[in-house]
């Protein structure tokens, strides 16, 4: 069965110090290997809560060097390789990460790849492609996943032309809709770079998956119920679309279904 665990959906500065949305990034069971992406502060304590298996991890990815996605990913390394005793797993990251992560830990796992947009790699069984970002880290990547659907993780960035079609075909989109409204969007400042529920529709549009998952919210989204904007990206684009929260799984490998638990109004 391939899954996606949101283990959290927080995202950017606010939520990462309040932790009104974990920070935790994403667990993904596919084509038989296990990788967590974008471990973020909280990971380690959000995953070992959800009783995940993290010493049986096969790679640990991160998409870019921000604390919210790179925070968790040297103490990961350590689990996957059994207190960096056994040289076991591979980790992934930019050119960027690299330079956050110690030689220590970079020499832990069986191998490390340093990914660049359009670049094609393995994971055990499962084919992934790193896709181009817009973002203040200009070395930020997303990835697609080739398992028994094809699941994008767009990253965070912007919208463009050119990154919907490196996601075209997917069945899963998953965008990081951090604001409702980026106000300071094409301005030359940090916080321009980050996807709002326009860009989100607008890649929607393009790439019309069967399903797309919005997650990675900052406090803007989280204060503005989130599941409700989803409903709305539902509306403009005729995609199902539903807002993750914390924990959330969802099954991938048959048809395209949402496992739901807890509070039904997320989704």
């Amino acid at each position: 069965m391939d899954t996606i665990r949101f283990v959290g959906t927080g995202g950017g500065r606010m939520a990462t110090t309040t932790q009104l949305r974990k920070t935790a990034g994403l667990y993904l069971e596919l084509q038989g290997v296990r990788i967590y992406l974008d471990p973020g502060p909280g990971a380690l304590v959000y995953a070992r809560a959800e009783k995940l298996p993290l010493e049986k991890l096969d790679c640990v990815i991160v998409s870019h060097a921000h604390i919210d996605h790179i925070n968790d990913a040297q103490v990961l390394i350590e689990a996957m390789t059994h207190g960096a005793r056994e040289k076991r797993g591979i980790f992934v990251g930019t050119k960027s990460v690299m330079k956050q992560i110690t030689d220590y830990h970079k020499d832990a796992p069986n191998s490390v790849l340093i990914v660049k947009a359009g670049d094609k790699f393995k994971i055990g069984d499962l084919n992934v492609i790193a896709t181009k970002t817009i973002h203040t880290d200009a070395y930020g990547v997303g990835f697609k996943f080739f398992a028994s659907k094809k699941i994008s993780y767009v990253g965070d960035t912007i919208y463009s032309k050119e990154i919907s079609k490196a996601h075209a075909s997917a069945d899963i989109l998953i965008l990081n809709c951090l604001y409702l409204v980026n106000e300071n969007k094409g301005k030359n400042i940090e916080f321009a770079k980050h996807m709002d529920l326009d860009d989100a529709i607008k890649f929607v549009l393009d790439i019309k998956p069967k399903l797309c998952i919005l997650q990675h919210f900052g406090m803007g989204m989280i204060l503005k119920k989130p599941w409700e904007k989803a409903i709305l990206v539902e509306e403009k684009t005729g995609v199902k679309t539903v807002a993750a929260r914390d924990g959330q799984i969802f099954d991938v490998s048959g048809a395209v279904t949402v496992k739901k638990s807890g509070l039904g109004r997320f989704v």
